[in-house]
Formats: C-alpha cells, sequence, structure tokens
C-alpha cells in the first residue's frame, strides 16, 4: 500500500479528455486514482516516475489547449466553430424559457465568462450563472438539440433557486441530485422526453461518483424523478378539466 508521501502529480481543473485518459490508467500500473471537481490527484509506485513525466506533459498541453470538459472524441477545432457560437440572445431565451415555466423572476445574472463549462456561484453578494460558450457550443453540437444545454443551464438554476450557493458549501451529491431533479422537472415542462432530459448526463457524468459529483446513473434517476413529477402534475391538472 503507497504512502500518501511516495506519489502525487496534482493538475488544476483538467478537461475530461485528461480525466479519461488518468481513469484508464486505473489497473495498469497505477495504485489510485483519485478524480474530482478541482483536481486529479495520483498515487503511482515510484518505478513508473517516467510514465508519471509524460501524463504531465499531456495534461500541461491540454490544459492549454481545452476550454472546458469535454470528450475525447471532440477535437478542439469544434470547439469554438464560428457558426456554432451561442449568442447571449439565445442564452437569455433559454433562461427565460426556464423562469416562465417555475413562474420566477430570475435573481442572477447569466453572463458569458472564461470557467471551465457552467457554474452557478456567488461573487458580492450577487448571483450568477457563468457559461462558457465554446462548452454549450460543444455539448449542443454533441447532442445535436438544444435539450442537453437547456438541461445545464436548468440544473445551475436549480442550484440558486435550491439555496444551496448561499451555503457557500461547495458541491456535494446530495446537493447536484436536487440540481438534477429540477432540470428534469424543467425540462419535461418544455416539451422534452425523458431520454433528451437525461442525454447531457451521458456526456458530461462519468460512471463513478467522487466526493463532489454522483455517478451517471444515480442523475440520470434524479432527473427522471423530476420529469416523472412534472408528468405527474400535468396529468393532473388534465383529469381536473
Amino acid at each position: 500500500m503507497l504512502k500518501q508521501s511516495d506519489a502525487a502529480a496534482i493538475y488544476p481543473r483538467l478537461g475530461a479528455e485528461v480525466l479519461t485518459a488518468v481513469n484508464s490508467m486505473e489497473g495498469n500500473g497505477y495504485e489510485r486514482c483519485i478524480i474530482d471537481q478541482d483536481r486529479v490527484i495520483l498515487l503511482y509506485p515510484i518505478n513508473l516516475y517516467m510514465k508519471i513525466v509524460i501524463l504531465a506533459v499531456f495534461a500541461t498541453l491540454a490544459h492549454f489547449t481545452w476550454a472546458g470538459e469535454t470528450q475525447s472524441n471532440n477535437p478542439t477545432h469544434q470547439y469554438y466553430n464560428d457558426s456554432l457560437l451561442v449568442q447571449m440572445a439565445d442564452a437569455r431565451q433559454m433562461l427565460s424559457e426556464i423562469m416562465d415555466i417555475v413562474g420566477l423572476q430570475p435573481n442572477f445574472e447569466l453572463k458569458e465568462a472564461k470557467v471551465l463549462n457552467i457554474e452557478a456561484s456567488v461573487s458580492h453578494r450577487k448571483r450568477y450563472i457563468l457559461y462558457n460558450a465554446g462548452y454549450i457550443n460543444w455539448i449542443s453540437e454533441t447532442t445535436k438539440d438544444r435539450w442537453a444545454a437547456m438541461a445545464l443551464l436548468a440544473h445551475e438554476i436549480g442550484h440558486h433557486l435550491n439555496g444551496h450557493t448561499i451555503r457557500r458549501s461547495g458541491s456535494k451529491p446530495k446537493l447536484e441530485l436536487e440540481a438534477d431533479e429540477f432540470a428534469g422537472f424543467v425540462l419535461q415542462k418544455l416539451g422534452a422526453s425523458l431520454e433528451q432530459s437525461q442525454e447531457v448526463m451521458k456526456h458530461i457524468a462519468g460512471t463513478r461518483g467522487s466526493r463532489t459529483h454522483p455517478g451517471r446513473d444515480a442523475r440520470m434517476q434524479a432527473i427522471q424523478r423530476g420529469w416523472n413529477r412534472a408528468a405527474q402534475t400535468n396529468s393532473g391538472m388534465a383529469s381536473k378539466k
């Protein structure tokens, strides 16, 4: 069993291609691989030092060439294709549709920013949803419709409306599932099928959970709970007419 002092290569905020490469190394000479939202820590036998050096070079290059969390089959040139760029008006339109469904006025500002993907945050007592347009372009192009981007935005809105950002506790599996359930509810109300509502998780969620985010199956189940709840309210309203 390796000691903590024997090892470690820590790389900040890697894209999914790097995470995939790192993850695939488990069981191939590496004792353990810890992946969370902010960093990747590899615990490795010292005799594999040269492999770690190679991985470090790869990770450094990836850090500067990938703007967000992408899949390994997503070339960088697709990420900022002018014909796919999300305009602020498009993002605001999606936000408007979501808020109309829940019947509330947004108490946060939607803003394009230099973030990894999309996030709900609070700065100087003001709430924001910050998004990377390139990341949204990638998920929209990958899934060939707008529902994945809509699900991501609804998820972050769910963090604000559920009070998660007020707690300042960071990402926790329970909070992520609450936001996923909210997204499922909203997407059903907007007309998405269950499959369309869950599709985004096939591309952004890992099969295994971490200390910050649940695994893919749990997240898809949470979306289904929200979607089913919305469907039940729809049928209940229809039966009363």
